[in-house]
């Protein structure tokens, strides 16, 4: 089953790769080539615990919301960058 799908391509389903790595003893990224994303990655742990608490809350927020408080941070942060 392997050999058709290296020769004449296309995908096998999902649970057909869940039973070729259980037979192959190996996970499904690897046998699909998955390296990963960064964002999978271990995050660097933030220098303030309690400023990213209160920016992972905006993510709850509509998106017009999101927006407006990002072009805030824009705003004061070029003001500030102009300042000094």
């Amino acid at each position: 089953m392997l050999a058709y799908y290296e020769i004449q391509g296309g995908e096998p389903r999902p649970d057909l790769l869940v039973k070729f790595a259980q037979v192959l003893d190996a996970s499904v990224d690897t046998l699909t080539g998955f390296q990963g994303s960064p964002r999978r990655a271990a995050l660097p742990q933030p220098e303030n615990p309690h400023l990213w608490r209160r920016l992972k809350r905006i993510e709850e927020l509509p998106l017009h919301d999101r927006k407006t408080i990002l072009k805030m941070i824009d705003a004061m942060a070029d003001a500030r960058r102009k300042a000094g």
